[in-house]
């Protein structure tokens, strides 16, 4: 099992042999070419999201008080970027993005694992991240203990970060953890002083103001009460994925009826957005869907940019 860190790990190359493995982050990386650009193993599914479906089990009910923390008004505009991923193994052109926004050969870059399964092997994604960046170190945060994810021990690197990855499995994990914590400010104080914060699967959802799926007895309730807040580094959002991968085209559409002032934001694996300032750019193999209320769904490919304060396509 993998025990969760009480202290900030600072690690270094990995010399054990990685065993095959499907690693939880749509993420990765176990192969990498000469390049460092290359993709890795394949997602491992969440719990129950095995359907074919598009209609999700819904549990209803957000009473007002609620509706305004979900669609509050946006925060002052940072100067860093949000990257969400819909999962998959990522390419290199998404690589490539990364390590662009995310300070480069100088980058200092954290991991947060926390949503994966427990006892699931992150060292493929720490190597990964390490060629992705040509960095020597990546620093890992993962603790269920909020007391110590409150701690400045704790939060200290993120001090210095200028990427950050938060991995994928369940999303609920992350919130558990780390919602009202030193963490979340701190990652939010990354953005503000102009780095990058990328999330896949779960970590992608985790970073709009509304959670999606965040039951933790199943990943197929999209709007679980009590678990419907996320980091809100996204403002007045909903963000689902594996969209077309696991048939979620109209999963948005309860949210959005529920809460008319969200914008949804499905996205398929092996595709990002990318957030600068009140636009973002699609990049990647798949599309990302659009759910807002009084509009069809319609979708964006590569290279589609969208204005998130008008709500139209550039």
């Amino acid at each position: 099992m993998k025990s969760k860190k009480s202290t900030i790990a600072l690690l270094h190359p990995c010399k054990e042999r990685i065993r095959h493995r499907i690693v939880p982050s749509a993420f990765l990386i176990g192969v990498l070419a000469v390049t460092a650009l290359v993709s890795g193993k394949g997602m491992k599914a969440e719990p129950g999201q095995q359907r074919t479906g598009s209609s999700p089990l819904v549990k209803p009910a957000v009473d007002g008080v609620l509706l305004a923390v979900f669609a509050s008004p946006a925060p002052a505009q940072n100067r860093g970027v949000l990257i969400a991923m819909g999962g998959g193994n990522g390419t290199p052109e998404i690589y490539e993005t990364w390590r662009t926004l995310g300070g480069g050969k100088d980058a200092h870059v954290v991991l947060i694992p926390t949503a994966n399964n427990p006892g699931e092997d992150i060292a493929p994604v720490i190597n990964g991240l390490k060629h992705v960046f040509g960095v020597q170190d990546v620093i890992v945060l993962d603790t269920t203990d909020r007391a110590k994810a409150n701690s400045t021990q704790f939060v200290a690197p993120l001090k210095q970060a200028t990427f950050v990855f938060i991995d994928g499995g369940r999303q609920w994990r992350l919130t558990d953890a780390y919602l009202n914590t030193k963490v979340v400010q701190e990652l939010r104080n990354v953005l503000k002083r102009g780095g990058a914060i990328a999330g896949s699967s779960a970590g992608a959802s985790v970073l709009a103001s509304y959670l999606v799926r965040g039951d933790p007895k199943t990943a197929d309730v999209v709007m679980a009460k009590g678990h419907e807040r996320g980091f809100g580094f996204l403002a007045n959002s909903a963000i689902d994925q594996h969209v077309s991968e696991r048939g979620r085209q109209h999963d948005l559409e309860p949210v959005i009826a529920a809460h008319p002032k969200l914008l949804g934001i499905g996205i398929d694996p092996d595709t990002i957005i990318v957030v600068k300032g009140d636009e973002f750019e699609v990049i990647g193999k798949g599309k990302v869907f659009i759910t807002e209320a009084g509009h069809p769904l319609y979708s964006i490919s590569s290279g589609g940019h969208f204005d998130l304060r008008r709500r139209k396509l550039l």
